[in-house]
């Protein structure tokens, strides 16, 4: 009974033993399998993370590229402080209004060019109805020296003008000469397309219209395509 039972034991013994190491196989090479397929997951995620953050760095520098280049248009009210030199020592002038109109493009980070057209009206010299107004137009050259959100400028340019003088009887003379322009101001981006724009410049003339030069001052709106 005893060689019996043993013989009985020592075979299940013998049975458990190659099943034990199966299951030990079994369940080393699933782990092995598993831990290799997290591997692969974790390095696959691990690219396509990189991918992406690069991609993105890509798709900002291009984006800060463009936001920077392309055509504007603006529009501005304006002030004008006559510099007249060529009327009687002593005439006092009133200040001239009117309007302010620009559209260019950005060729580079830091280089514009457009086209301007000013209108100022109301010199009036006080007490006498003698009123004058100017009218000019210059193709200028746009300098950026940031490309931040606020980009101050400064520009340069030249072209034509006309200049006028009417009387209190409405006897309106005219002139036309060529002027320079020069000026300074900043654009303040309220977003990628908007921005407040103030500037200050100074209209040489000459030719015709010598001697009747100006400051202009403007505050306006620009947007950007």
């Amino acid at each position: 009974m005893r060689q019996r039972r043993f013989a009985r034991f020592f075979s299940a013994f013998n049975i458990a033993i190659p099943l034990a190491v199966s299951v030990l196989s079994l369940t080393t090479a699933f782990a092995a399998q598993a831990s290799h397929r997290d591997g692969e997951e974790d390095r696959a995620w691990q690219e396509e993370r990189q991918r992406r953050l690069a991609h993105r760095d890509r798709h900002d520098r291009r984006d800060s590229a463009l936001d920077l280049l392309g055509p504007y248009i603006g529009g501005a009210f304006s002030i004008g402080v006559e510099q007249f030199d060529n009327t009687i020592p002593g005439d006092d002038f009133d200040q001239g209004f009117g309007f302010d109109a620009w559209a260019g493009s950005r060729i580079h980070r830091h280089v514009g060019v457009e086209g301007q057209l000013s209108y100022l009206e109301g010199f009036e010299i006080e007490g006498t109805g003698i009123d004058f107004s100017h009218l000019n137009a210059t193709a200028n050259l746009k300098l950026y020296p940031l490309d931040a959100i606020v980009q101050p400028w400064i520009l340069a340019g030249a072209g034509v003008g006309r200049f006028e003088r009417e009387g209190p009887d409405g006897y309106t003379l005219a002139d036309t000469g060529g002027v320079m322009r020069v000026g300074a101001g900043v654009d303040v981006y309220l977003n990628e397309h908007v921005s407040l724009v103030g500037g200050v410049g100074y209209l040489f003339t000459a030719g015709g219209i010598v001697d009747t030069d100006v400051v202009e001052m403007k505050f306006g709106l620009q947007y950007r395509f």
